[in-house]
């Protein structure tokens, strides 16, 4: 896996740049989420979508609760 934030330019010529990701360094990085053996910078779309579609559960609810429409 390519880390998105172990990023580098290799400069070709004058005027070009190469833009170039390592590899993912795992256990020895400050990202990696050992609960879950990943990469913290993959799971956090991941939670905010999960966080998202419980919004919306408590929001169908709430409105259910009060008959309020929307």
């Amino acid at each position: 896996m390519k880390c998105p934030l172990l990023q580098r330019y290799l400069i070709e010529g004058e005027n070009q740049a190469l833009e170039v990701f390592d590899d993912c360094l795992k256990e020895e990085c400050a990202w990696w989420v050992k609960a879950s053996q990943s990469c913290a910078m993959e799971a956090i779309p991941r939670i905010i979508g999960y966080l998202g579609g419980e919004l919306q559960n408590i929001d169908h609810r709430l409105d259910a609760l009060t008959g309020i429409k929307k």
